[in-house]
């Protein structure tokens, strides 16, 4: 048995006697937790335990003193449920008539997660600290914790100044002890009752015996004072001096004015020897407080007012900018955390901006794109939205914005002038322009009378001058200003063509694979080639091709190693023949010869005739092997002799003439490679001698 069980009646009245002559002062909170589970709608003598349970706590409560404070929960809110939904707080402590009323709303539904639901209960509690009374009136054991004990153990260990009592209504016997340790641990009691009236009477006793326990008055608070600026700048940090009792925990703190003593913005652990502590003034003008926060006793020790006054910045932004155009915004402000720039239409709330773009420490301006529409719009620069604080006193959304700049956009002006002077198809040519300069806008050159969307040339205005190439063919054309604010041409310019000249000067004849030197005059753009293709060919076709010097220097190539009619052509940026001359490749006439005998293993001349092309070489192989496979090669230069060394083993070589350009074998010769002193090579024609 309890300690209260072992009371005589006698002793318990003299008790609360005793408690009655102290000074008056408010009994502690209590909670009642009901039963909701099925078992509560079971019948004795008629009545539903839920209905006696609810019929005694209004009885009781009908005496109790008005100043009484006592709430309601209930466990079992959940059918075949153990979750932490299947219990709650219906009633935090209030009235004796609020709670009778939150006694009605307990329904007979789910199991008995007793253990669990006293923890719920005890959270209704304000102070976890003060002196406090759980009431449990249940019909039969936990069915839900393992160990509903130990939850109990745990629940004293945070609350140690809480009292929890179990009242039992048709409790069976054996289940009785599974109940008794949520009061022994805290001190409570334990009574059971088989009907009505035995369990009015005990809840009339534990309830009676609460709101007759008084709450011993609280130690006298500490004392705080504090020294705070006249006044602060948004977002700056500012220092605050105070005196008071130094605890652990103990914080400065700034909260908005009006709001519960617990609730603050931002705070500092105050210093063990009382210096000052720093705190960062909030964005947003409002009515704040500083206050002395006692964390040991929970309470304001002191408080006192805090003027913050509009930050100092500014914006540097044109006053007119093109539709679709880039606008540059400098800013200068003190940095915070959140701050933005916003581009809007005047009067838009400041949560519908057109645009806005964070700031960024190390950086002092941002962009924006014009909008589209010309009008009068507004750049403002926003302090973020400080934390949200129940009941506080808070101002308009629209003093976070703390400076604003108007800037008109205006329809497009847009001009361009190309070079002055004929433009010749194919050269480049500049064109400077003025306009909104957009990042995605666009100069165009197109055909004149084709599609808005139509081009044959692109470039993006990131300078005062573009540069194209004018195109073949030449003919009229124009400049187009391409806005994507608007997604259409908002200006063009007409812009002519011509087409360029050339000449071609070089011999009438040449011989097959000769080098071949032609004077040439014309645009000589990069690109541009001159090319040799047989007689009738496609402009598209080439025997042979060099690129022009684009310091007009002659052009050489090799004729084509094929006799016959071919002609000449300059060819612009690959597509244009601009001149043709025609010119006859006429057969090679090929000759080698070598003088004496030709010792093996020693350089000897070949004297030669022939086209003489720039890559053209005399190669020396074995009779019947292919020109790849030389055993000796010269390349031939200006002159009419060559010198090669013979190979080390005498025998019969074939002297083959090749083309540069074309590879081809264009002569051939046989000579004979001796070895004085060497046994004649087999097929020589010493060793066929008698």
């Amino acid at each position: 048995m309890t300690f209260l069980r072992k009371l005589l009646p006698a002793t318990l009245a003299a008790m609360l006697g005793a408690l009655a002559a102290l000074p008056a002062a408010r009994a502690a909170d209590v909670m009642v937790l009901f039963d909701g589970s099925r078992s509560s709608s079971v019948a004795i003598g008629g009545t539903s335990k839920l209905n006696i349970a609810r019929n005694a706590f209004s009885a009781v409560l009908g005496g109790a003193p008005a100043d009484f404070r006592v709430g309601v929960a209930v466990y079992g809110t959940i059918a075949d449920s153990c979750s932490a939904s299947s219990h709650r707080v219906i009633r935090a402590p209030g009235t004796p008539a609020q709670a009778i009323a939150a006694a009605g709303e307990v329904s007979p539904i789910g199991r008995g997660p007793l253990a669990e639901g006293a923890v719920t209960a005890a959270a209704a509690f304000a102070d976890p600290d003060a002196p406090a009374t759980l009431i449990i009136i249940t019909d039969n054991q936990d069915n839900c914790a393992p160990d509903p004990c130990a939850v109990i153990s745990a629940l004293h260990e945070r609350m140690p100044n809480l009292v929890i009592s179990v009242l039992g209504l048709g409790v069976p016997s054996d289940e009785a002890s599974a109940l008794s340790c949520f009061a022994e641990i805290t001190g409570g009691v334990f009574l059971r009752a088989n009907d009505a009236a035995g369990f009015r009477a005990n809840l009339a006793q534990v309830l009676e015996a609460a709101w007759a326990v008084p709450v011993p008055p609280p130690e006298p608070l500490p004392t705080a004072t504090l020294t705070v600026p006249e006044a602060v700048i948004q977002g700056q940090p500012f220092e605050v001096a105070y005196e008071g009792p130094l605890g652990e925990g103990d914080q400065i703190r700034i909260s908005w004015y009006g709001t519960t003593p617990e609730a603050r913005l931002v705070g500092a652990f105050v210093k063990s020897d009382g210096a000052p502590v720093t705190l960062t003034a909030p964005a947003e003008r409002g009515a704040y407080e500083i206050r002395y926060w006692n964390a040991e006793r929970r309470v304001v020790l002191a408080s006192a007012r805090l003027s913050v006054r509009e930050i100092a910045a500014s914006l540097d932004a044109p006053d007119r900018v093109q539709q679709g155009g880039v606008i540059v915004v400098g800013w200068t402000a003190p940095l915070q955390n959140g701050d933005t720039i916003q581009l809007a239409t005047p009067l838009a709330p400041i949560d519908r901006p057109l645009a806005e773009e964070p700031l960024r420490r190390n950086e002092s301006t941002v962009t924006f794109l014009a909008p589209a529409t010309p009008g009068r719009y507004e750049i403002r620069l926003v302090r973020p939205e400080p934390p949200a604080v129940g009941g506080a006193i808070r101002g308009a959304p629209e003093d976070r914005i703390i400076e604003t700049q108007t800037i008109d956009v205006i329809p497009a002006a847009v001009t361009m002038q190309a070079d002055v002077g004929g433009i010749v198809a194919g050269a480049r040519f500049g064109v400077q322009w003025s306009g909104p300069g957009g990042p995605n806008d666009e100069i165009r050159l197109a055909v004149a009378g084709s599609p808005p969307e139509a081009s044959v040339a692109v470039a993006r205005p990131e300078r005062e001058t573009v540069t194209f190439v004018a195109p073949f063919p030449a003919g009229r054309y124009e400049l187009r200003y391409w806005s994507a604010a608007v997604s259409a041409v908002v200006a063009t310019v007409p812009v002519d063509i011509v087409a360029p000249v050339a000449t071609l000067d070089a011999p009438a004849e040449v011989m097959a694979g000769a080098t071949l030197t032609i004077d040439w005059t014309g645009p000589g753009h990069p690109g541009d080639r001159i090319a040799i293709a047989a007689a009738g060919a496609a402009d598209t076709e080439a025997a042979a091709e060099v690129r022009v010097s684009a310091f007009g220097r002659a052009a050489v190539v090799d004729a084509p190693a094929t006799e016959g009619a071919y002609e000449l052509r300059y060819i612009a940026q690959g597509q244009a023949v601009l001149a043709r001359r025609a010119i006859t490749v006429t057969g090679s006439a090929v000759t080698m010869s070598v003088a004496g005998p030709i010792q093996a293993g020693t350089p000897f001349r070949v004297t030669w005739t022939g086209p003489g092309g720039q890559f053209d070489e005399i190669r020396l192989t074995r009779v019947l092997d292919d020109v790849s496979r030389a055993v000796a090669s010269v390349r031939l230069v200006a002159g009419t002799t060559a010198t090669l060394v013979a190979p080390a083993e005498p025998g019969v070589f074939v002297l083959n003439y090749v083309g540069g350009s074309s590879g081809l074998v264009l002569g051939a010769a046989s000579i004979e490679v001796v070895c004085d002193g060497c046994a004649p090579a087999i097929g020589s024609p010493a060793a066929l001698r008698p």
